[in-house]
């Protein structure tokens, strides 16, 4: 039955992430185009993940390293660019293309400093408290509705996720995309 979750979080990851493919080439401004490609690497990211983890469970192929180092992407660097996607769009503003390239290049630097000076959780459990932050930040004002609710889901997934064993990570990885992706179609 491993295989079968593997296949469903394949399938809602690449779902979700073709969803998010249309809506950047539909997006009429090149600023909102900036924020979408930075969430739709996010979901890249995540996609490339789960489809290790399928092909792993699978064929029995040992891609553990692979993997290890798509984790550490979709972590430390997918997920607080999709937060800030969000928080984003969630403010009316969008933000310059340079900007969100200032945004990946930091991200990515940041991603490789933390993987070689091997303080990788440590950095993830911070990305994660302030992804959650961003995240609720992004439903503010809190009124009672499916937004805050959703905002406040996946802000506890993505708070939990380094804490979380690899198993309980791959459910909540199933989760974050789908409700990342609410966020963002109904932020603008």
């Amino acid at each position: 039955m491993e295989w079968l979750r593997n296949l469903i979080w394949v399938l809602t990851a690449s779902g979700c992430t073709l969803y998010l493919g249309q809506t950047w080439l539909k997006a009429a401004s090149a600023e909102r185009q900036s924020v979408l490609f930075c969430a739709l690497l996010a979901l890249l990211l995540i996609t490339g993940l789960a489809s290790l983890v399928l092909l792993e469970s699978s064929f029995g192929w040992n891609l553990s390293q692979a993997r290890q180092w798509l984790d550490q992407a979709a972590r430390l660097l997918g997920l607080p660019l999709l937060t800030l996607g969000i928080y984003s769009l969630s403010q009316g503003g969008v933000w310059a293309k340079a900007t969100w390239g200032r945004w990946v290049l930091g991200l990515c630097l940041a991603f490789e400093l933390a993987r070689i000076l091997n303080a990788s959780l440590g950095y993830a459990q911070l990305l994660a408290v302030a992804s959650a932050a961003l995240l609720l930040v992004a439903a503010w004002p809190w009124r009672i509705g499916p937004k805050l609710w959703i905002s406040l889901g996946c802000a506890g997934l993505v708070l939990a996720l380094p804490w979380l064993n690899p198993n309980a990570q791959l459910w909540a990885w199933l989760l974050i995309g789908p409700l990342a992706v609410w966020l963002i179609r109904h932020q603008s």
